[in-house]
């Protein structure tokens, strides 16, 4: 891109943004702002200050995929600026193009941005993992169009949006996270994200050893160790989960741990060995992706459906480390999802011992196996369900988001 003559000679500046509220989206806006600054580039604040920008969509939902193209039609108004990152050119291709057809990479190739870059030296994947999940506005654009647009449309949408998401972002600003892997083993029916992430690639222990050093050293007294499917950690280079909480609670500096999203089938494989490394009340906390209470809703998600399983990993490891803050997440609303199928949900939330539950009501996305599954819910049948889950469980002081 020719660059203004009053800008010759002078640092590229760079925009990165998101319309993510995932961890993973936004830490890929820290790693990349680290790529720009390590080649020698500015960081501008805003898309009208900038020579590039380079904007990460999260497109995991219906309603998340409808705001990054509102995102990247705004800011396609200087195309050759632009070029759009994340999960929105491998999960919609089709519909990107319809907006862009400039520069696009995948979250799976996120390396590949070094071609939009060739005059750089410092290549993407030599810059180590960003380590704090910055927030992400409701609709970051250049102009405030797309936000009016959004509220416009869906008013009720976009005023839940901006609450919840502001509760969470006070949270992830506080954390310092350490990306132990990319990428997933699983194949849940009502899933799009593993054509975007691609199949698991973790990082070796030692990698990870050494940046939590280097977080004690920096002075965190705590980290969020965090992957797109982290109980699969180690599988696809010969190592666990288990082995590698064990070298990291080994290193010097009492760091604790904070674990995010398991899949209950990596709880129940690993129970033996987790509840004595939970017992060290080195581990600050843990969220088990639940999804159902309900065997038969679980199968028709295609995910571990033994539920009797889980809840006797769920009492082993309450049983090993009662000072645990166990979470959940769930999800209400699934196609034929019966009146009986959702109260197993809720018992098995409040059976399990969880201190917090994110809620999610679930949403059709075209391209997902459930997305032609028979028993569609209507929307305000599944948005009654959310409301008495969380009118229920916040009764029994469960902290529900």
């Amino acid at each position: 891109m020719r660059q203004p003559p009053d800008r010759a000679n002078k640092p590229t500046r760079v925009f990165v943004l998101t319309n993510a509220d995932c961890t993973r989206r936004r830490l890929d806006v820290a790693r990349l702002r680290n790529y720009f600054l390590a080649n020698g580039c500015e960081l501008a604040d805003s898309a009208a200050e900038a020579d590039r920008v380079v904007v990460v969509t999260c497109a995991y939902t219906e309603k998340a995929e409808d705001l990054a193209v509102e995102m990247v039609r705004d800011l396609a108004r200087r195309p050759e600026s632009l070029i759009v990152a994340g999960c929105l050119p491998a999960i919609n291709p089709r519909r990107l193009r319809e907006v862009f057809s400039g520069a696009a990479v995948p979250t799976h190739s996120l390396a590949g941005i070094d071609r939009c870059f060739p005059g750089f030296s410092v290549p993407f994947a030599s810059v180590e993992d960003g380590h704090r999940a910055g927030p992400a506005a409701l609709v970051p654009s250049v102009r405030p169009s797309v936000l009016l647009r959004t509220i416009g449309r869906r008013p009720f949408f976009a005023a839940r949006m901006f609450l919840k998401k502001r509760r969470i972002d006070r949270f992830r600003r506080s954390q310092y996270y350490i990306r132990t892997s990319w990428g997933c083993r699983g194949a849940c029916s009502y899933c799009v994200i593993r054509e975007a992430i691609g199949p698991l690639q973790s990082k070796p222990v030692e990698d990870c050893r050494r940046e939590l050093l280097a977080a004690v050293a920096s002075g965190q007294a705590g980290v969020v160790l965090d992957g797109d499917d982290l109980g699969a950690y180690g599988l696809d280079r010969g190592s666990t989960l288990p082995e590698l909480l064990r070298a990291l609670l080994a290193a010097e500096g009492g760091c604790v741990l904070d674990i995010e999203e398991i899949n209950p089938r990596w709880l129940v494989a690993y129970v033996d060995e987790l509840a004595p490394i939970l017992s060290t009340r080195r581990v600050r906390s843990l969220c088990c992706c639940l999804q159902s209470g309900s065997g038969r809703v679980l199968r028709l998600m295609n995910r571990y459906a033994e539920t009797e399983k889980i809840s006797a990993a769920l009492v082993k490891i309450r049983s090993a480390a009662p000072a645990l803050k166990l979470s959940a997440h769930v999800i209400v609303g699934f196609p034929s999802e019966t009146e009986a199928e959702f109260e197993e949900t809720i018992r098995a939330v409040e059976a399990g011992g969880f201190a917090s539950v994110l809620v999610f009501g679930y949403q059709d996305k075209p391209g997902s196996r459930s997305a032609g599954f028979a028993g569609q819910i209507p929307a305000a049948a599944i948005a009654g369900r959310v409301k008495r889950i969380h009118s229920r469980l916040s009764r029994r002081g469960v902290d529900v988001l």
